[in-house]
């Protein structure tokens, strides 16, 4: 995809530079988008990466689901999450032993199920409900899931 840029204003951050910029989406909104660098060159490339992420997140808006199950969809948001800033712990993007609990929650909670394969633009609160139930009497290992692990679960069922 080329995206091309209007005004682009850099100004430097303590050691960093920062690239901002107004952008149009495809669902008519126009935020204020901006990436950080090293240099000029630096920063204008990750501008570039956030303007196509919100280009991807609006289509996304524009047609939520776009024939995608719900397996798919956790599987992309846990690659996203890979390379997204860690707020909470202030590191550049997230721990792999943290993407790897992901991927394992993923695969014994969500994959083993029905719901898994139902596309998210057919999902109802009655499928949601019926997989709560359903998860809360699974064993792992002969025990009972933990509550954050459910947790786990069910924050990516809803997002």
């Amino acid at each position: 995809m080329t995206i091309e840029l209007g005004k682009v204003s850099y100004d430097m951050r303590g050691s960093r530079c920062r690239a901002r910029t107004t952008y149009l989406l495809p669902d008519g909104t126009k935020p204020r988008i901006e990436a950080y660098g090293a240099g000029r060159r630096e920063a204008k490339d990750k501008l570039i990466e956030n303007i196509e992420k919100k280009i991807s997140e609006a289509m996304y808006a524009i047609n939520p689901g776009a024939n995608l199950t719900i397996l798919q969809a956790v599987e992309t948001l846990i690659e996203e999450r890979a390379e997204e800033y860690d707020h909470g712990k202030k590191r550049l993007k997230r721990r792999p032993e943290s993407i790897q609990r992901d991927r394992n929650c993923l695969k014994s909670l969500i994959k083993p199920y029905d719901i898994a394969n139902k596309l998210l633009d057919n999902i109802t609160v009655r499928d949601i409900d019926e997989y709560m139930k359903q998860i809360k009497k699974a064993k792992h290992d002969d025990k009972y899931y933990s509550a954050s692990s459910l947790n786990r679960a069910s924050v990516h069922e809803h997002n």
